[in-house]
């Protein structure tokens, strides 16, 4: 499958129109931005899944974020720790990180307001 595999031309996406598809591991789908290949792919894609749950009452309301990019993307500039660190800055708390990062929040209510934003302003190339 291809999907605006050709890296060095721009694409500009609404991810929030972008279906959830199925990913092969249980609970997790994944809105797909551009992939070469077969299930074996180079390819990026916003995941989202169900990991555990926050058990204590205090962290009730909170959020936990990761953010991986792969070294296709990290080449043309942008990082996961800023991506991640802007999205958790919002949601009251931070992180970072350069391939993989991570980052909690205090304010879970904020989350589906920075991500609409995050989505808007997602361009690959």
């Amino acid at each position: 499958m291809d999907l605006h595999a050709d890296l060095d031309q721009r694409v500009t996406l609404n991810t929030a129109t972008l279906p959830w598809t199925p990913s092969p591991m249980a609970g997790v789908e994944r809105r797909m931005l551009d992939r070469r290949g077969g299930e074996v792919a180079r390819a990026s894609s916003i995941v989202r899944c169900v990991l555990g749950g926050l058990t204590k009452p205090a962290d009730l309301g909170k959020v936990i974020l990761v953010a991986a990019f792969g070294k296709a993307v990290i080449a043309k500039g942008p990082k996961a720790g800023a991506f991640i660190g802007a999205v958790a800055k919002a949601c009251g708390s931070g992180g970072g990180g350069l391939k993989l990062a991570q980052a909690r929040g205090r304010d879970g209510a904020a989350l589906a307001g920075v991500l609409e934003k995050a989505q808007l302003r997602t361009v690959l190339g």
